[in-house]
Order: structure tokens, then C-alpha cells, then sequence
């Protein structure tokens, strides 16, 4: 999204009060999150949001991916004890779902039947505030690090002109965002998934809006990543 993209203003409401996401949330929102290596040329973010046995889900920014080969993308998990050096590796994803529009994809990778992963819940539809400016929370991977929890101010729900004709729904975001976290997630006061971080215009982040992945989610057969009772499988 580049400074020339059309914006418009959604649902502007009374401001929000002020709350904080509880530790306990933030650290389990950094142990879902995975830096996201693209070829050995780049560094992203992404987020695991299911398991069916063997099979993870993961989201992350279309435009991270580097292209429809999702094969040589390596997703890098740190654990609780160890933010310096990855716990371990996976790789050869791919694509379950693609949208370059809304600018969000959907991976799916193999993983051990006994290797435990964190599993950040994507908040279900109706559910988003329509409070503004609301207090988030983006994790991502800034600079190629390992992932860091930052407090985000959201401004609002904004539909961008993509294109000549296409459009899709973003939260616009106070801050700017930091190279290396494309892809991460930002997080409701419930510690639940409601955007992707995608690109920066004038100033502000943008994050593709929870109702686009929810709308893709579900036609594709993917809704039970929200449903409460689609437990994960190991």
C-alpha cells in the first residue's frame, strides 16, 4: 500500500477506554509467533492459528511470501527460555489460501505429532471494537529479531483502493511499521488474532482487517480455526 491509496473512514465512534493486555496473553502471543526467514533473502512474521494432527495453519502478509513458491520458506520457533536462538525449524509450507488483495495468506506446514506449539486464537466474526482509537498489541519480528510484543493505538477500520478497482478493509494504526514485521499479528484486548501487519502509508500501519480473513476463511472451509469448540489436535 503506497501513499497515493485511497482511504476511507468506517464506524467512527467515542473514544475507547485505555487498557492493557495481561502479560500472561502477550507471552503467549510471542510463543505463536515465528519469524519467518523468505529464501535466505529477507526476513517476515508469522502466526500459527490451528492444528489438525500434524498440520499447522499460519498466517502471515501475501507480500512476504515472495511469490507463489512457499516451498524454501523456513518458520523459526523460539521458546520461553531461549529469545536469542530458535528452539527449532520447519519448513516446505504451502499455500492453503492466498489473497493479494486483502494482502494475507494462509500456510500450512508439517510438524512433528509430539512437538507442542503455541496456537493464537483469531477473534470470531462480530466480535472486532467499534470503539476508536482502541488499544492493540502488534508482535512481529522487527529487523529480523525475535519476536517483540509493542502497544498499538488503532485508529480505525479504513477501506483501501488496491489497484485500479479492487478494494479490501484495513485497521489504520498510530504507529509506522518496522521492516521484518510484515506478517504479524495484532491482537484485541482479548489476546485474540483481528488483523496482519501489511504495509505503512502516510505515517500510519496498516493491518488487513479481521473481516477479510474471516470472509476467506470461511469459503475456502477454514472457519473452525475460530469456532470454540475446534480444539487443536497433536
Amino acid at each position: 500500500m503506497n501513499a497515493s491509496v485511497l482511504l476511507m473512514a468506517f464506524a467512527f465512534a467515542q473514544a475507547a477506554p485505555e487498557s492493557t493486555l495481561a502479560m500472561e496473553r502477550q507471552t503467549h502471543a510471542l510463543a505463536a509467533t515465528v519469524r519467518m526467514r523468505i529464501a535466505d533473502r529477507g526476513v517476515g512474521t508469522a502466526v500459527v492459528v490451528g492444528r489438525k494432527d500434524s498440520a499447522l495453519y499460519l498466517l502471515t502478509a501475501d507480500h512476504a511470501t515472495d511469490g507463489p513458491d512457499t516451498t524454501e520458506l523456513k518458520f523459526e520457533f523460539f521458546s520461553d527460555g531461549n529469545r536469542t536462538k530458535p528452539a527449532f525449524v520447519l519448513q516446505k509450507a504451502k499455500a492453503a489460501i492466498r489473497r493479494p488483495i486483502a494482502d494475507f495468506a494462509l500456510l500450512e506446514v508439517s510438524v512433528d505429532r509430539d512437538r507442542t506449539v503455541s496456537i493464537l486464537k483469531l477473534a470470531p466474526p462480530g466480535t472486532a471494537s467499534k470503539k476508536y482509537p482502541f488499544e492493540g498489541l502488534s508482535v512481529g519480528c522487527s529487523d529480523g529479531s525475535a519476536p517483540t510484543c509493542e502497544k498499538e493505538s488503532v485508529l480505525g477500520k479504513r477501506l483501501a483502493l488496491r489497484g485500479e478497482s479492487e478494494m479490501a478493509f484495513f485497521w489504520q494504526a498510530e504507529k509506522s511499521q518496522v521492516r521484518g514485521r510484515s506478517g504479524g499479528p495484532l491482537l484485541d484486548e482479548a489476546g485474540r488474532l483481528i488483523g496482519i501487519s501489511a504495509a505503512t502509508a502516510l505515517g500510519k500501519g496498516y493491518y488487513v482487517h479481521s473481516s477479510e480473513i474471516q470472509a476467506a476463511l470461511k469459503t475456502e472451509g477454514y472457519d473452525w480455526l475460530w469456532k470454540p469448540e475446534s480444539k487443536p489436535q497433536k
